[in-house]
């Protein structure tokens, strides 16, 4: 399933849907508890009183996903798997809090940092048109200038301006753009990116360096292989535009901008 065709709610429709299987595994846990044989009454009668009510939440929210989806959720083969996986794992981590829940504690940590180590801090790219840059005629030659939220550090009050440059050959402004596969939980069907690389006659006049690390292009070569692109799709693609500068005149400037497919420029005089 493409991220480009998904439905209208169709993101809130998916973590509904995983919500009510996250809440389906907590009830078959606690029904589970309350089946043990070495337990008090009481503890078996809390069990089941909070199963009831796990499984009231349960109806709640799968009925809303039914709504929202209007069934179609349920025909999307990848969110039928995860949402089995929530559940079986939710039921286990109930049933052996030291053995399952414990260690997934951990691991829910640790993909929570690396989730937003190579995706969350680069600023999203699929609400509308983005202004990247911005290229203008200084005094002294060609600027450029980081629209804020794609500045080289974004969470610094200021960047510089990259410049003076002169206008005797086009610049090439290349844009990382990641995108998730829509059965992902929370981040699904969402497009980051960022300005990777500036170019001038083959040299490079900017360079991210939030995407110049190995580890950062190890990581998504590895989810980019057909064995695991059959499944999910999480790509990190390029896309490039050249802008010819030497027809500039005084003062003149003009603005990159992506609109969820392609580059392109505006002139601003």
């Amino acid at each position: 399933m493409s991220a480009d065709n998904i439905p209208p709610f169709f993101s809130a429709s998916r973590d509904m849907f995983y919500l009510s299987a996250l809440l389906f595994g907590l009830g078959a846990g606690c029904l589970l508890h309350a089946l043990r044989r070495r337990i008090t009454t009481r503890f078996k009668n809390r069990m089941v009183a909070l199963m009831f009510f796990i499984f009231s939440l349960f109806v709640v929210a799968l009925a809303f996903t039914c709504v929202y989806s209007r069934l179609e959720i349920f025909q999307i083969f990848p969110c039928l798997i995860i949402a089995s996986i929530f559940a079986v794992v939710s039921a286990a981590a109930l049933r052996f809090p030291r053995t399952v829940a414990f260690p997934l504690i951990i691991l829910g940590g640790v993909f929570s940092i690396w989730t937003a180590y190579t995706f969350l801090r680069f600023p999203p790219m699929d609400r509308g048109t983005s202004g990247l840059v911005s290229i203008y005629n200084g005094e002294d030659g060609i600027f450029i200038h980081f629209e804020p939220r794609n500045r080289a550090d974004r969470f610094s009050p200021a960047a510089a301006d990259i410049g003076p440059l002169e206008a005797d050959a086009p610049l090439a402004i290349q844009l990382a753009l990641i995108s998730m596969d829509p059965a992902i939980p929370l981040i699904g069907a969402q497009k980051r990116g960022i300005v990777s690389l500036i170019q001038k006659s083959g040299e490079a006049v900017f360079t991210e360096k939030r995407l110049t690390g190995s580890l950062f292009r190890k990581w998504y070569s590895l989810l980019s292989q057909e064995a695991l692109s059959g499944m999910i799709d999480i790509s990190l693609s390029f896309k490039e535009i050249q802008v010819d500068t030497s027809g500039f005149t005084p003062e003149m400037s003009l603005t990159v901008f992506f609109d969820g497919e392609q580059l392109f420029f505006k002139p601003a005089w």
